[in-house]
C-alpha cells in the first residue's frame, strides 16, 4: 500500500511521463510536417526548373529549328526539287536570290537567336557536360554567319552554304531532351489527363 506522499510522487511521475509523451509526439509531428514541407518545396523547385528548361531553352530552340526546316521545305518546292544544292548543280540567279533572302531574313537571324539562347541559358542544359553536338551546331551556325558576313562586307565569294554540315545529332538531342523533360514533368506533377474518348 502506497503512502500519501508516494501517491503524489507517482502522480507527478505519471504527469511528467504524460507531458514527455505529448512533447515527443509534438516533436515527431513537427519533424514530419517539416520533412513533408521540405519534400513539397523540393518537388516544386524541380517542377519550376523543368518548366524553365522547356520554356526558356529547349522549346525556343526547337521552335526556331522547326521554322528553319519548314521554310527550307517551301523553298525546295519553289525550286521544284528535294534539295537546295543538288550535286553538280549551281543555283540559278533567281534561286540564289531566293536562297540569299532566306539566309539573311530567317536562317542566320534564327541561328543567332539559338546561339543567344544557348549562351544565356547554359545552366538549363541537361547533363553534367556541354554536349559535343551543341559545339558542332555552333560551328555550323557561326560558319554560315561568318562566311555570309564576309561576302556582304568584303565581297569574299562562297558557296552560300556553311563549310560545316548541319549536325543532325543536335536536333535529335533537342527533341530527345524535350521528350525526357515532358515525361519527368508529368511524373512530378502526376498529371493524369482523362481521355477525350471516355464516357462521362
Amino acid at each position: 500500500m502506497l503512502l500519501k506522499g508516494e501517491v503524489v510522487e507517482v502522480n507527478n511521475i505519471l504527469q511528467l511521463c504524460g507531458l514527455l509523451v505529448i512533447a515527443i509526439g509534438w516533436l515527431i509531428s513537427y519533424r514530419s510536417a517539416r520533412l513533408r514541407d521540405q519534400k513539397i518545396e523540393e518537388e516544386k523547385q524541380k517542377i519550376l526548373y523543368l518548366n524553365e528548361q522547356l520554356s526558356k531553352f529547349y522549346g525556343p530552340i526547337y521552335s526556331l529549328l522547326l521554322e528553319n526546316d519548314r521554310i527550307r521545305l517551301i523553298i525546295q518546292k519553289q525550286m521544284g526539287r528535294d534539295v537546295i544544292f543538288p550535286v553538280g548543280h549551281s543555283l540559278t540567279k533567281d534561286e540564289l536570290k531566293i536562297w540569299t533572302h532566306y539566309l539573311e531574313n530567317f536562317l542566320i537571324p534564327n541561328n543567332r537567336l539559338i546561339l543567344n539562347t544557348i549562351e544565356n541559358n547554359v545552366h538549363l542544359i541537361q547533363g553534367v557536360r556541354f554536349p559535343e553536338e551543341y559545339l558542332d551546331w555552333i560551328d555550323h551556325a557561326i560558319g554560315y554567319e561568318l562566311l555570309h558576313k564576309q561576302y556582304l562586307d568584303i565581297g569574299k565569294e562562297y558557296g552560300f552554304y556553311s563549310i560545316i554540315n548541319f549536325p543532325k545529332e543536335f536536333r535529335e538531342s533537342i527533341v530527345n531532351s524535350i521528350s525526357q523533360l515532358k515525361k519527368r514533368q508529368q511524373e512530378l506533377v502526376k498529371i493524369d489527363l482523362p481521355s477525350p474518348f471516355e464516357d462521362k
